[in-house]
């Protein structure tokens, strides 16, 4: 076997819901944030190439400033609602998140039906 085929076959045995794990979630809020903070520091500067890039549409302008001045205060929303969690209700950082990942399973994965893997199809 290749390591393209290897690395093909390892690609669709992956778990449907690996990506949904606290840390993966926590690494893409974070992620999220720093990029609204980034266009967030752009727009802030009145240069005119917001304007500029949107064809001189104000409404257009104040949509988007709208948007993602939203984005951010939902990511740091969540951040403060899993802080509190945090601290109130566990006793340790590994502890909520072991508890998380195992609910979000609970949640999500009740929604999947896995009937098996297909080696022919190399698919589930």
């Amino acid at each position: 076997m290749t390591k393209s085929e290897h690395s093909r076959a390892l690609r669709y045995k992956r778990p449907a819901l690996a990506s949904l794990g606290y840390e993966t979630i926590y690494s893409e809020l974070d992620s999220i944030q720093e990029t609204c903070e980034e266009v967030q520091w752009h727009m802030d500067e009145d240069d005119g190439k917001l304007l500029n890039a949107l064809d001189g549409d104000d409404e257009a302008v104040w949509e988007f400033k709208t948007a993602f001045a939203d984005l951010t205060a939902k990511t740091e929303g969540i951040y403060a609602v899993t802080e509190q969690l945090k601290r109130d209700c566990f006793h340790s950082e590994e502890e909520f998140e072991r508890l998380f990942d195992d609910c979000t399973v609970a949640l999500v994965g009740n929604r999947y039906e896995v009937i098996g893997y297909d080696t022919m199809e190399e698919d589930y």
